[in-house]
């Protein structure tokens, strides 16, 4: 009987401790990425809409860093951003709020004049927002003090 007693409580405790231990950020973060495989971003490009620049809209779950994640994007293409309008959709993903942002930008050509993103390099673009949007980027800061 004893021994079925401090069974119990062994068990208990270290059931406990477990909770104590457990990381709830990297939970988050694993619900949240969770999320966003389920729910992957629309991402629709036209050069139609305008006659010197490509306009993107992009449509899936809100999260932090997100904006920050795609302007990152575009700069590591070589786009340059001329309007943005970030707002939240009308319907939810997921969990998570939705949100409808739409972005124009230009390319800059060997002759320095801006343009639209050539059509056959806007699947290459889609594909990086796509990863853009999916992947959570991790920034540290070391501070000498």
């Amino acid at each position: 009987m004893w021994g079925s007693a401090a069974g119990v409580v062994l068990g208990c405790v270290l059931g406990l401790v477990n909770l104590l231990l457990i990381d709830t950020g990297r939970s988050q973060e694993l619900k949240e990425q969770a999320s966003l495989e389920q729910e992957p971003y629309r991402i629709e490009m036209s050069n139609s809409k305008r006659d010197n620049a490509t306009v993107i809209s992009i449509h899936g779950p809100d999260r932090q860093g997100l904006m920050a994640s795609i302007a990152n994007t575009f700069s590591d293409l070589g786009l340059s951003l001329l309007e943005v309008s970030a707002r939240p959709s009308s319907s939810d993903v997921g969990n998570a709020t939705a949100i409808e942002d739409v972005f124009v930008v230009q390319r800059q050509d060997a002759g320095g004049d801006h343009r639209q993103i050539a059509d056959d390099q806007l699947e290459e673009v889609a594909r990086a927002l796509q990863e853009a949007t999916t992947i959570r980027k991790r920034i540290t800061v070391e501070t000498t003090s």
